[in-house]
């Protein structure tokens, strides 16, 4: 998938984004739909990281 389908994200948004949905192990009283939820929260903190790291990858290389 192109670079170019995804505004730039911000390395400040990854952050409020860890702090408000951090990547942890789930409480033990979370029902399994807590737990699936939080999970999929995780992912998509992973994923814009992962495109944010991409992004910056790219740039590099453009420079370079």
């Amino acid at each position: 998938m192109p670079n170019d389908r995804y505004p730039t994200i911000d390395a400040r948004l990854l952050q409020a984004l860890d702090v408000s949905f951090p990547d942890r192990c789930p409480d033990l009283d979370a029902s399994e739909r807590e737990v699936w939820a939080a999970v999929g929260r995780a992912e998509v903190v992973r994923f814009l990281r992962f495109k944010h790291e991409e992004q910056n990858e790219t740039l590099y290389e453009e420079e370079t």
